[in-house]
């Protein structure tokens, strides 16, 4: 019979942070997820004691990545990695399912990220952003998951750290910027034109300035909010001609 409050106990005495999940499923027990994962003997009795069929799940630690692959909907992981270049042989785990789960170390100073489908059949899962199931937890339907290869864990080949770095950030959509500069010109439209009696100079001239540095024309913003108010052109246009000279002069 398998014993899965023993099994946490070894994987945490190998200095493993370990925690319960879902018995045949892999969703972690605690409501913080993986981050629940520990060390602590009297933690995991408890858990265990709980929940005798939980299966037990390892944090992976910052340095690792794991190849998952997989076989189903059609994708085989096993054909996409043998069409990729070669992993060196390191600690694997098979999956319940028919997969595999293969175990690499990330240098120091080297970002990695979790990958869903980064090519059929196979993610990648990162140190420090989740868990991996490990022997002897069991999966709906499937067989106990087992050692395949006991092997030290292998440096992660430069081939696929290229694969796992993280996506370069995405531009902002020019649209959404768009919406957002017509919205703070209302903003300050508004501001000008409900400024109280003694004010109005002083929250036009901050108006100008924020239009000014946002590159756009403090005239073409204020002026007509300004007049509606009850400023003079021409005090509009000299607050706003010093409002350009105030922010052209920021970071000289």
């Amino acid at each position: 019979m398998i014993d899965l409050r023993a099994a946490a106990h070894e994987w945490a005495a190998g200095g493993w942070s370990v925690l319960p999940c879902q018995p045949g499923g892999k969703r972690p027990l605690p409501s913080t997820g993986f981050k629940a994962a520990t060390t602590d003997a009297f933690a995991i009795e408890a858990w265990w004691r709980d929940c005798p069929r939980a299966n037990v799940g390892v944090r992976l630690p910052e340095d690792m990545l794991v190849v998952d692959i997989d076989r189903h909907g059609g994708e085989d992981g096993f054909a996409s990695l043998a069409a990729l270049e070669d992993l060196p042989e390191t600690f694997t785990i098979a999956t319940g399912g028919g997969g595999e789960h293969r175990w690499l170390s990330v240098p120091v100073g080297v970002r990695v990220s979790r990958r869903v489908g980064v090519v059929p059949g196979i993610d990648l899962l990162a140190g420090g952003t989740g868990f991996a199931l490990v022997p002897p937890s069991v999966r709906f339907g499937g067989r106990p998951y087992r050692l395949a290869v006991d092997a030290p864990i292998a440096p992660a080949p430069r081939w696929l750290l290229r694969l796992a770095a993280p996506p370069p950030p995405r531009a902002p959509d020019p649209r959404a910027v768009a919406g957002a500069t017509v919205g703070r010109i209302a903003g300050l439209r508004h501001t000008v034109a409900s400024a109280p009696e003694g004010r109005r100079n002083e929250l036009s001239f901050w108006a100008a300035c924020v239009a000014a540095d946002l590159g756009l024309d403090p005239e073409e913003v204020i002026l007509p909010a300004a007049l509606a108010s009850g400023l003079d052109v021409n005090e509009v246009r000299a607050l706003c001609a010093s409002a350009r000279r105030r922010v052209a002069g920021v970071g000289r």
